[in-house]
């Protein structure tokens, strides 16, 4: 595959990546990346930087675009992170139409005091949705205690009520410059004439900048709190139960620490299926993955969906899984060889290639703005994760395994269906 990385930077700090790419011929996505999201709200403004996203995205609603050109796009507002994507047919005015209306975007031309009540009138509908969603839930639960929870970017209803026009035109004055901009292209373009336009459409932007500074501090404590379990009452006819336990990101990242996660997350949910089948525990999905939060925090994430009232015997299904793994230093061995096995075949293959998309390059890049993660081509980094993997011994995946799995370590989360209300129990484990 073709995956050509072009970065730079114009005279007023507005930063691009451009990932000439042929996996996928028809189509390109552009994006435009910020660095502003709900952790640079005031105390008094959580809600804001989702508004000002919704009244930047009134292009889409109100489709002002060329007439024969289809468009889909979508903005998203985070803690850190404000990105506004579009993708766009493959043809030269196409993209550039598309790099215009990401112009209006950082200009605030979209921003307009009609729009307001009824963006806003949006935006509580969304919170609205939202709050009674487990994601939801979920985050209100891990930032218990947490500065996080003052800052959730979805925003606090009755703040939302009563912010002016003043407020977000202010805020977009504030944050939205070059120095905190990216403009991020993927698709089978040619990468000169590319960068040329976004010189042509960016170069004149302002580089003065409101803001008080432009290092912020992005990192905060988190109490999970373990040793207990969490129980949301949902209106789902299933029930689902998550596990989480808090796992220090190293200082360093590195592609040894992100393959050794990979594979023992797999082999993790490999002993802990085999353990549920062993025990007849009756269920219809289950998964275990690393998630990282801004690169500051990382979890060990599982998710298993069950019908029946089982919480308690997967729980001690679980406690026995996370005993063996402490006391018996070959209980992870097999696992670990067919997991390796599969994944140097996966990449062998290169049936990875089947699962890329325009997505994957575009988060990758955007990540690399915002986190300043590591960016090289697509085909590097397989290369890199299949020499990684092929010297990976059983010895790191013992070693974390040891370092992370202890059940006191946990927080169980469990949303029991049939109910419409929602609740907090925090009994005790056994």
């Amino acid at each position: 595959m073709k995956d050509r990385i072009s970065e730079g930077t114009l005279p007023n700090r507005l930063a691009y990546c451009v990932r000439e790419t042929d996996i996928e011929k028809d189509e390109v996505m552009l994006s435009l990346a910020l660095k502003v999201g709900s952790l640079h709200e005031s105390d008094s403004e959580n809600g804001l930087a989702h508004v000002v996203e919704h009244m930047s995205m009134v292009f889409d609603k109100y489709r002002y675009y060329t007439d024969d050109v289809q468009y889909n796009s979508i903005g998203v507002t985070d803690f850190d992170r404000t990105v506004y994507v579009i993708k766009c047919p493959n043809r030269n005015e196409a993209v550039r139409h598309g790099l215009f209306i990401l112009k209006q975007i950082a200009l605030g031309n979209y921003i307009t005091i009609e729009a307001l009540d009824e963006v806003k009138q949006d935006v509580l509908q969304e919170v609205i949705t939202n709050n009674k969603g487990i994601n939801s839930k979920v985050l209100r639960i891990i930032f218990e205690d947490s500065f996080y929870k003052t800052r959730l970017p979805m925003g606090d209803e009755e703040v939302i009520k009563g912010l002016s026009f003043e407020q977000v035109k202010a805020f977009h004055e504030k944050w939205y410059t070059p120095d905190r901009m990216a403009i991020n292209i993927a698709g089978d373009t040619r990468t000169d004439e590319v960068i040329k336009w976004i010189e042509t459409e960016f170069g004149s932007l302002s580089c003065s900048s409101n803001a008080e500074s432009n290092d912020m501090n992005r990192c905060y404590q988190l109490h999970l709190e373990t040793g207990t379990i969490k129980k949301v009452v949902t209106s789902w006819k299933v029930n689902h139960l998550e596990m989480y336990i808090s796992n220090m990101i190293s200082d360093e990242i590195n592609i040894k620490n992100e393959t050794c996660n990979h594979i023992f997350a797999t082999v993790f949910e490999k002993a802990c299926v085999h353990a549920f089948k062993e025990s007849n525990v009756e269920f219809s999905y289950f998964s275990s993955s690393f998630v990282n939060f801004m690169n500051c925090n990382q979890f060990l994430k599982m998710q298993i969906v069950y019908c029946s009232d089982l919480h308690e015997k997967i729980t001690d299904v679980m406690e026995r899984v996370f005993d063996h793994i402490q006391k018996d230093s070959i209980f992870l061995k097999s696992y670990f060889e067919e997991t390796k096995q599969e994944y140097l075949e996966y990449f062998n293959s290169k049936a990875y290639l089947s699962d890329l998309a325009l997505p994957n390059l575009m988060e990758e890049s955007i990540d690399h703005f915002i986190l300043d993660d590591p960016l090289i081509s697509y085909e590097q980094r397989i290369q890199n994760l299949m020499k990684m993997m092929d010297d990976l011994s059983y010895i790191d995946i013992r070693i974390l395994a040891q370092q992370l799995l202890r059940y006191e370590d946990c927080l169980f989360i469990i949303f029991q269906g049939n109910s419409q209300d929602f609740s907090l129990v925090s009994p005790k484990f056994r």
